[in-house]
């Protein structure tokens, strides 16, 4: 049986407000129902005992995955798995830094009342 993985970030929330203490890696596998020249159908893993090895909720019964792309979903070996979670966290902390920077020169204009 063909695996293919994904790493997602995965937060543990032990505060009483909610927010995460604990940020770490959690590795989701899949299983290929059907493989064709250009890509992969998929579902989420389960164990003998029913456990599903997915970190996130996927709502699918099956999902579409191209053996060649930019932006897959899942890949067929855990280090470019990970290359790829890498990948997405730095994308999404500039998306963040530039947010925070925007609402810091809002809060600012506020604060100054120019707006």
């Amino acid at each position: 049986m063909i695996k293919l993985y994904r790493y997602t970030q995965g937060n543990v929330l032990n505060s009483e407000f909610g927010f995460p203490d604990i940020s770490k890696p959690i590795l989701s596998e899949f299983e290929v129902i059907t493989e064709t020249d250009k890509g992969y159908w998929i579902k989420p893993y389960k164990k003998d005992d029913g456990i599903t090895f997915t970190s996130g909720v996927y709502f699918f019964n099956k999902k579409w995955v191209p053996k060649e792309g930019v932006n897959l979903f899942a890949f067929t070996e855990k280090n470019k798995a990970m290359f790829n979670l890498k990948k997405r966290t730095e994308k999404r902390i500039k998306i963040l830094q530039r947010q925070m920077l925007l609402s810091k020169m809002t809060l600012r204009m506020v604060e100054n009342e120019s707006v």
